[in-house]
């Protein structure tokens, strides 16, 4: 048994340098549950980045960063720029 309880894991969603966070990405912290949801057409075929911080509760020395990429189906939109 954990006398001093920080063997207890907690899930952190960050956003990442290099790539765009999904603005469609939610995370539900009592059932640890990721939610997507895209809905913007502007987003196919674009790439998205997080990353999941696995962690003991009581300590910022025990983690454990996990790299996240999302590829949105389809292809992108055309602007009128691009036409």
């Amino acid at each position: 048994m954990d006398k001093e309880g920080n063997d207890e894991t907690e899930v952190i969603v960050k956003a990442r340098d290099d790539k765009a966070y999904p603005k469609f990405l939610r995370f539900e912290n009592s059932t640890n549950t990721l939610i997507f949801r895209p809905e913007d057409e502007a987003d196919k075929g674009e790439e998205f980045g997080f990353q999941l911080v696995v962690k003991e509760k009581n300590s910022d020395v025990i983690l454990y960063p996990y790299f996240c990429t999302v590829k949105l189906e389809g292809e992108p939109e055309k602007s009128v720029e691009d036409v």
